[in-house]
């Protein structure tokens, strides 16, 4: 595919370069797990994960911000805004564990920034921000989605992906999951009109089922997608046999899904046992995707993007990579490999993906050395 020709590779943040240390005189030498806003034509803002390695259960690590004004092309310090001039509320650490970061920008523009608690089964904590990242405050410690449907909404984790209803835009679709949860996984469809303040459930995308049974339909890590015709796409996680992708789609905008159908024999990269990990989706029409987007969202217009990484039987090797799809997700293409040559045990991925206005593609995410005890934060561009 012509797009990625030119494709470039640079780092962000080096790892070995050690430029956070935390309240306990701890140099971190982990970055990444990142997400992306757009706020304008040309500033973009970041949040991300830094810590001692890849995840260190019951020790702290820290979130951060950083920010662009150019599109991607330029990133400031850690926790400096636009001006340079420090972040208020952040970095955040508490000594927990939080491992990921969701951010997004609501309808009325302001951010939320969504981190596990204190790890995979204690729910979402939740920052807000009104003056465009300058500065943050805790505004859910412990976020809860209403009336979920046979699980305590407290425990489910954010971070995942969402999408504003192009016909309702104060309407935002958000994808929640249960991860290791009382010894099970699945995931589900919220809905918040108030700009994130409150969430609502709509429905499951897959059964919370148990884990480690093969066939049980756990799952995982799912990414949503408006398609038009009020119809939405998820593409998930196998948590069972740790060695498939499923999808499945919505055609009642979220109020129930078709079961879940495997695509791996689409996304295995060639391998038996390849599979799509931590996906995220983007219509080339999503004004959250690129700014000042002339396409119509409201139609689904546009190629179907996917971005995540590529692994061979749920583990390491895992590799940044890029799917996409000119049919609304009926069949893949891909997957891109976005860094070039991995090493055996390589870690990587766990990023987001947006667009310039010149049409360039910009996807961030972390690439961790052979152990994944120090990783770098990442920025790949094609197009």
């Amino acid at each position: 595919m012509n797009l990625f020709r030119n494709k470039t590779i640079r780092t962000i943040i080096r790892g070995q370069h050690l430029p956070f240390t935390d309240a306990e005189g701890r140099a971190h030498d982990w970055y990444g797990r990142c997400t992306i806003a757009v706020l304008d034509e040309s500033r973009w803002i970041m949040a991300l994960r830094s810590g001692l390695d890849h995840i260190n259960w019951g020790t702290r690590d820290a979130i951060h911000i950083l920010t662009s004004s150019d599109e991607g092309r330029t990133w400031g310090g850690l926790n400096q805004w636009f001006d340079k001039s420090p972040v208020a509320g952040f970095p955040f650490e508490d000594g927990h564990t939080h491992s990921e970061t969701g951010l997004y920008r609501m309808p009325n523009g302001e951010l939320i920034l969504q981190c596990w608690r204190t790890g995979f089964s204690s729910g979402t904590r939740q920052f807000r921000s009104a003056d465009e990242g300058k500065s943050w405050s805790v505004d859910l410690d412990q976020l809860h989605v209403a009336e979920v449907d046979g699980a305590n909404g407290s425990l489910a984790i954010g971070t995942q992906n969402g999408f504003a209803d192009p016909d309702f835009p104060d309407t935002v679709y958000m994808a929640f999951q249960y991860f290791h949860c009382q010894g099970r996984s699945g995931t589900f469809l919220a809905v918040t009109e108030d700009n994130g303040r409150s969430y609502c459930f709509q429905s499951w995308i897959s059964p919370l089922a148990p884990e480690n049974t093969s066939g049980s339909l756990a799952a995982f890590e799912p990414a949503i997608e408006y398609l038009g015709d009020r119809t939405i796409i998820a593409v998930l996680r196998d948590n069972a046999g740790r060695t498939g992708t499923f999808q499945t789609k919505s055609t009642d905008m979220g109020l129930s899904f078709a079961p879940l159908s495997d695509i791996s024999d689409q996304v295995d990269g060639g391998a038996p046992v390849g599979m799509w990990q931590r996906a995220r989706l983007f219509k080339e029409s999503n004004p959250s995707f690129q700014y000042g987007n002339r396409r119509d969202y409201a139609a689904g217009e546009g190629r179907l993007w996917g971005f995540g990484v590529h692994s061979i039987g749920g583990g390491y090797t895992r590799k940044p990579c890029a799917y996409w799809s000119d049919s609304d997700g009926e069949t893949w293409s891909g997957p891109e490999l976005l860094h070039g040559p991995m090493y055996p045990g390589t870690d990587a991925g766990y990023g987001d993906m947006k667009r310039r206005a010149d049409g360039t593609f910009v996807a961030a995410t972390y690439y961790a050395n052979n152990d994944s005890t120090v990783a770098d934060l990442e920025q790949y561009t094609f197009g």
